[in-house]
């Protein structure tokens, strides 16, 4: 099955200041942060507060930093959730959810007049062995950097964010970025909108267990996550950075393609491949890694070897994951999902061309605009039906895939609908030429996916009936449906 996911998302870099914001919460939700304080005096903040102020200010993006709760909750043990959680459901109060707070667009895992639940102080890792496994129990409110730091130092890794600022909890619950990551994932602490904490697994809960695998927050609130832990030590990766030219382009466009489709891929070897456009000028960005000792191989070849003497900059060195994720690109945006096709890449760029040299010369600013092309070759797609499966619809049949990615920075808001429409309308054409050529498929990453976005839908019928049946399970009142607007609902 050939797919493409379309996705509509900018991120925008707004400066707001609180004093430009105005708050004005119901009479209702006042009286549940009010109630929330009466129980938990030390972990309820309130506007103007240093604390609240400092809670606020730790969402990645100026969307959800423009938004004002209420009041944060910031827990510190499940009880303290469940308790949160019997009260929102007496007294109807809308709330968020946030883990590291990386979500991009607004509302994601921020509220306005609602109640924020911050996890941040669920930020504990700790390491166990039993029988011939190794669990990482880690704290959803942890950072993928803190993580990896702290399992360097134990010569251990676990699949999760590409950057180190992306939070635990939102990423993995969000679908990660590679099916095959799941396969890692052993149990989920969840805390029910009953206020009953259950261990969701293979065993015990396995549906919801299978539904937490880019079900997002639809079933409960996830404290922690034990992922499968392997023995990792230092390994070759960098960033290799070269200008533009239409000899390039041609090269890394078969390049690209002949990467994702290569029948006999390397399943240590990584690539995420950027095309930039920055000050004015283009630049192709190579990020890779090879989690062995030895050298890259041949299959990165064509992107570290590719007319050194061009070369603007190179980064390759031999490090450990905590220091590639701390210095790898942080860039989220649009998304969408491609069978390897040079033909469709090389349009795709020529499109994107189109598309920034029209866009910038109507904007008052200058801007960062990229295309980034994430391989997913069918070794790794395979694995999402393996040990109890996942949500997202993504099987071996549906063959190499490149997860395409669009992300544009900017600062002045009169900008915003300008740049939304010629993103809205780049994906719209990418849409059409897909389908022209048997590529289309309407599955969508969920953490890069845009608020618009149908990504429930998108992971097939089956999958949505079963998401739903979850639900109403594990959620019967429907709090996570109808009392949590932010992120991805299931329609029920």
């Amino acid at each position: 099955m050939n797919s493409l996911n379309t996705s509509r998302i900018v991120i925008s870099l707004i400066i707001v200041t609180l004093a430009l914001r105005a708050r004005g919460a119901s009479i209702n939700v006042h009286n549940c942060c009010g109630d929330l304080h009466n129980r938990f005096p030390c972990i309820v903040s309130f506007p103007n507060s240093t604390s609240y102020n400092s809670t606020l200010y730790s969402y990645y993006t100026a969307q959800e930093v423009s938004i004002d709760p209420a009041c944060f909750f910031s827990p510190t043990s499940e009880s303290e959730i469940a308790s949160a959680l019997s009260l929102f459901s007496q007294r109807k109060c809308s709330f968020a959810i946030k883990s590291g707070g990386h979500g991009i667009w607004g509302g994601i895992a921020n509220i306005q007049n609602g109640v924020s639940i911050d996890l941040a102080k669920f930020n504990t890792l700790e390491v166990a062995s039993r029988r011939n496994e190794t669990v990482a129990k880690i704290g959803v409110g942890m950072k993928w950097g803190q993580v990896y730091h702290m399992l360097d130092a134990q010569g251990l890794a676990v699949p999760g964010g590409r950057w180190g600022g992306v939070g635990v909890g939102g990423l993995t619950l969000g679908g990660k970025e590679k099916s095959w990551d799941f396969v890692l994932l052993y149990k989920s602490w969840v805390v029910l909108a009953s206020g009953k904490i259950v261990n969701a697994n293979a065993t015990c809960h396995p549906e919801l267990w299978r539904a937490l695998k880019g079900g997002s927050n639809n079933f409960g609130i996830v404290t922690r996550l034990d992922l499968l832990a392997f023995p990792q030590g230092k390994f070759w990766g960098g960033q290799i950075i070269q200008p533009y030219t239409p000899a390039a382009l041609n090269h890394f466009v078969e390049a690209v393609s002949t990467y994702s489709s290569d029948p006999k891929f390397d399943i240590y070897a990584s690539l995420i491949f950027t095309y930039v456009f920055n000050s004015g000028s283009w630049l192709f960005i190579s990020n890779v890694q090879y989690t062995q000792e030895n050298n890259f191989p041949s299959t990165l070849a064509p992107f570290t070897d590719y007319e050194p003497d061009t070369q603007v900059q190179n980064t390759v060195r031999f490090s450990n994951l905590s220091d590639f994720a701390e210095t790898n690109s942080d860039a989220d945006g649009p998304n969408g999902a491609t069978r390897s096709s040079p033909v469709l890449i090389r349009q795709m760029y020529n499109l994107h061309n189109e598309t920034v040299s029209k866009t910038v010369s109507l904007l008052t600013e200058a801007v960062s605009w990229s295309l980034t092309a994430e391989p997913f070759p069918t070794v790794l797609t395979q694995w999402g039906d393996r040990k109890g499966g996942n949500a997202l619809g993504l099987h071996a049949d549906d063959g190499p895939l490149i997860l395409w990615l669009v992300t544009v920075f900017w600062h002045d808001p009169t900008n915003d609908d300008i740049i939304a429409k010629a993103v809205a309308d780049f994906f719209s054409k990418i849409d059409s030429l897909a389908q022209e050529l048997g590529l289309y498929n309407s599955y969508s990453y969920l953490n890069y996916a845009d608020k618009t976005e149908p990504v429930i839908e998108g992971y097939g019928a089956e999958n949505v009936a079963f998401l739903r049946a979850v639900s109403k399970k594990y959620d019967p009142q429907g709090v996570f449906q109808k009392l949590v607007p932010g992120g991805f609902k299931l329609g029920v």
